[in-house]
């Protein structure tokens, strides 16, 4: 299921279970961006302002022993995907206030 996000919010992404964190990426940089932390373990993915579309976040890593993720027999290197759908976000709403009136 993929996550939905308006263009004006952000959120992170955490791996769990172990193992270290090799590559994080973007499917298309024109709607989402991406930071890794400093340890790699987390990333954070924010939207692009004013765009909407869909994206995939993609992680890739190693086990604790140093082999790559992969599926049960080995046989094929794993990643994890994630969609991100991107909805516009709409005007922002803003109330003018006056201060206290002072002498000039």
């Amino acid at each position: 299921m993929p996550l939905t996000l308006t263009d004006k919010q952000k959120v992170t992404y955490m791996v769990e279970g172990g193992g270290t964190v090799t590559a994080w990426a973007v499917s298309d940089n024109t709607v989402l961006t991406i930071t890794p932390a400093p340890d790699n373990q987390s990333a954070d993915v924010e939207t692009i302002a004013g765009v909407a579309g869909v994206a995939q976040v993609q992680v890739t890593g190693t086990n604790v022993d140093g082999t790559p993720f992969a599926n049960a027999d080995g046989s094929q290197p794993l990643s994890d995907t994630i969609t991100v759908e991107v909805a516009a976000g709409g005007g922002v709403e803003e109330t003018l206030v006056a201060g206290t009136p002072t002498d000039k």
